[in-house]
């Protein structure tokens, strides 16, 4: 799996992204969530992503700067350990609540259509 560093947030702007891009990115994104997130921290995760989370515009901005923090964090070429941990003090705990909160009607069936 290859994670890209990217310093430029406007990068993961899905708003202005061709389709190209915007698929190339989604793919991205969903390599990390299931090989880092899902993986590495299933206890954290287990009902907060659930599998229709790339049809939640909320849920892409969320991972989308999750991901991009990740990467600062951790592959920069000399990562801060304060960037570390604010990742996992700060950045995650935040978005694994406000993830929750998204797919809580998704218990059963997500009712969310796709993405364009």
């Amino acid at each position: 799996m290859l994670f890209i560093y990217s310093s430029s947030p406007g990068e993961w702007f899905w708003l202005t992204m061709t389709d190209q891009k915007r698929d190339e990115r989604l793919s991205e994104l969903s390599d990390w969530v299931e090989t880092v997130l899902r993986t590495q921290y299933p206890g954290y995760l287990a009902d907060q992503i659930r599998p229709c989370w790339p049809n939640h515009p909320e849920a892409r901005w969320e991972l989308a700067w999750l991901y991009q923090l990740w990467t600062h964090a951790y592959l920069t070429q000399r990562p801060a350990p304060k960037d570390a941990a604010d990742w996992h003090d700060r950045w995650s705990p935040g978005v694994t609540r406000r993830l929750s909160q998204i797919m809580r009607p998704c218990e059963e069936t997500c009712q969310q259509q796709p993405s364009p």
